[in-house]
């Protein structure tokens, strides 16, 4: 399968199938978290290449290889985090700890494919610190939009 077209399945159009349904359940936890999930995706990303801890097929694309992934996976699975802790107040570690490991085991898999690479001694381990760094940012908003509250406010 063209690698270019496998991340643009996986890493955007399956997840945002998935993010239609937060959007009927509760569209304004997608329309205020999806685009900080997108950044920081995109930051830990540009970072991770610029520094060489990791390449994505197409190798020869560079950051556009990324991109399907940080505007589509991330961004979704922030925001059925948010989703999922507004729901279940009382189990928040329990859930970012969850959703960085589910999502280390689906980069695993990318790599076992051959999709990511990692390089100067880059780890899984590393890169489950990192979603676990992103998700506690996310997190971190959250609690900010919740002092706002932003999220008291019915849309539908």
């Amino acid at each position: 399968m063209n690698p270019l077209f496998y991340n643009w399945l996986t890493g955007f159009i399956i997840p945002w199938i998935a993010g239609i349904y937060l959007a009927k359940k509760n569209p304004l936890i997608l329309l205020v978290v999806a685009p900080l999930g997108s950044a920081i995706a995109h930051i830990f990303n540009r970072l991770g290449l610029s520094l060489g801890f990791w390449r994505v097929q197409p190798f020869e694309y560079s950051a556009f290889s990324t991109l399907p992934m940080d505007i589509g996976v991330y961004s979704i699975l922030a925001s059925f985090l948010v989703y999922v802790i507004i729901e279940n107040q009382e189990k928040t570690h329990y859930f970012i700890f969850s959703f960085s490991l589910i999502t280390t085991i689906m980069e695993y898999a990318w790599l076992v494919l051959n999709f990511v690479v990692y390089d100067n001694y880059w780890n899984i381990f590393h890169t489950f610190l990192s979603y676990l760094l992103a998700y506690y940012l996310v997190y971190g908003y959250y609690l900010l939009l919740k002092k706002y509250e932003v999220f008291s406010k019915t849309v539908r």
